[in-house]
């Protein structure tokens, strides 16, 4: 765990993801993206995210960075506080193409920037896992070796209005349940935001 850093999530980021994840093409197994915030004194507070197209096969991964360029820039315009600070993709495991994505340029946009692994399948349990990492460099001093993904603390950040939100939606699912105070520090909220926002989609989508 990489020491001195952490990443705060705020829900509308994750509602963005699980919305991209609904609405993919057939064909893709992943929707993968870009994340903006900001960054000061070891925390890094992500606030928006959007997603960018992409192809892969087994032996490569190629995104529309042009598009994404494009749409960093007009979110720049909004909000000049914000920059990019990340990306994410959904699923469980990370690829190689995945060190590459970031290496050649999210960190070239980023010297510290973030990647957020989300399982949106629940791959291992009744929750979706949520993940962030680092990469940093791997060998001895002045030999590189190479790059290596370093984990780093990850919680949900909500500001009042939004803890209203998501409670609504939560309790939207099971009328009886209460968000108590204590569940803010895990992944609790946003289970239940998850579960509420791909509920809704295929309920949507099976209309159709």
């Amino acid at each position: 765990m990489e020491s001195g850093s952490a990443v705060h999530i705020h829900p509308v980021v994750l509602a963005s993801i699980v919305d991209a994840y609904e609405r993919r093409m057939e064909e893709s197994e992943r929707v993968i993206g870009t994340l903006l915030g900001t960054w000061g004194k070891g925390i890094i507070e992500v606030t928006h995210c959007f997603s960018v197209p992409h192809k892969e096969s087994e032996i490569e991964v190629s995104m529309d960075f042009e598009f994404g360029k494009s749409m960093a820039a007009l979110e720049r315009k909004v909000n000049r506080t914000h920059s990019v600070v990340g990306w994410y993709a959904t699923g469980n495991e990370i690829t190689e193409h995945y060190k590459l994505i970031h290496q050649e340029y999210y960190m070239q946009q980023s010297k510290n920037a973030i990647f957020l692994l989300v399982d949106t399948n629940m791959t291992f349990g009744d929750k979706m896992a949520l993940k962030a990492y680092l990469c940093r460099q791997m060998g001895i001093p002045g030999g590189v070796r190479g790059f290596i993904f370093v984990p780093v603390e990850v919680d949900i950040e909500c500001y009042g209005a939004e803890r209203c939100a998501v409670e609504m939606m939560v309790s939207s699912i099971d009328p009886r349940s209460k968000l108590q105070p204590e569940y803010w520090s895990n992944n609790v909220a946003f289970g239940g935001l998850a579960m509420f926002c791909a509920d809704q989609m295929t309920i949507w989508s099976n209309q159709f």
